[in-house]
């Protein structure tokens, strides 16, 4: 049994979940992940229809985290009573001598922070020279997209023309 005091957490703007690794249970939410969870349980977080994980069963990330190996999960979150998307780094931390925690800290991405596309009205596979060697040697279907003309597709390799047609 974990008898820390979290409550300072509870100052921080990110939120943050620790996690019992082996039972998968919540011990703990800041104030900040509480209103981000609303009436959702962790599980439901974790399992959400915008939710990404790599392992579906916690313990199974422990020896990643012992390596200190990056992992970063997406949660569906609630905000303004809809469901969206929160990354969160995995940190493994040792509170009790018996048991571990996985802390779940969210990353808050301003929108600001995005890259910024520029038009690519010029874009001309033979004069950009690394792209077409890229596009053409590769098995996977590619397509390159230009987000300031509202996604439209400006090249695709043979694979993504085979693969899409």
């Amino acid at each position: 049994m974990i008898t820390h005091n979290f409550n300072t957490l509870d100052l921080l703007t990110s939120p943050v979940w620790i996690v019992s690794p082996f039972e998968e249970q919540l011990i703990y939410a800041n104030s900040a992940a509480r209103l981000l969870m609303q009436d959702l349980t962790f599980s439901q977080l974790r399992t959400g229809p915008y939710s990404v994980s790599s392992q579906k069963e916690l313990p199974k990330y422990l020896s990643d985290l012992q390596n200190q190996h990056d992992i970063i999960e997406i949660l569906t979150v609630q905000r303004k009573e809809e469901e969206t998307a929160l990354s969160c780094r995995l940190v493994l931390r040792e509170l009790t001598e018996t048991e571990p925690v996985i802390i779940f800290e969210g990353i808050e991405a301003p929108a600001t922070l995005g890259l910024k596309a520029s038009r690519s009205a010029n874009y001309q596979r033979k004069k950009q020279g690394f792209y077409a060697r890229f596009f053409l040697t590769n098995s996977a279907p590619m397509l390159l997209i230009d987000p300031s003309r509202d996604g439209q597709i400006v090249d695709a390799n043979l694979a993504a023309l085979n693969f899409y047609g």
